[in-house]
């Protein structure tokens, strides 16, 4: 039953791309959202992040503490962004490959037919 393993495995695999597409699907419309572009596109990723560059190089917060705090206020506001990067091009990539699995079973049922 090699070919039953198979097609268990291509349906899986199209699941995945679809929950895949689904999320970048969601992401998109959230950044077309002009609330969304406000608050996080303008406010957090390029004013919060322009601010604490800003403060991180002021001699008053110089001290380890304050640069380890601004450090964590920077990962985390790159680290958001690379998640949104992450869900976007997963989807691309899974909707490029979409059609592709769907060939695939089709070719493993009639096989198995």
């Amino acid at each position: 039953m090699p070919q039953d393993r198979e097609l268990e495995e291509i349906n899986l695999t199209i699941e995945e791309a679809k929950k895949a597409i689904d999320l970048m699907k969601a992401y998109h419309r959230l950044a077309d959202n002009p609330d969304f572009k406000l608050l996080i596109g303008q406010a957090y990723f390029i004013d919060e992040a322009a601010e604490v560059v800003a403060k991180k190089v002021r001699q008053e917060f110089a001290d380890e503490a304050n640069q380890n705090f601004f450090d964590r206020i920077l990962y985390g506001i790159g680290s958001l962004r690379l998640y949104f990067n992450k869900v976007h091009n997963m989807g691309v990539k899974a909707e490029n490959a979409l059609e592709d699995h769907y060939e695939t079973r089709n070719q493993i049922m009639q096989e198995i037919q």
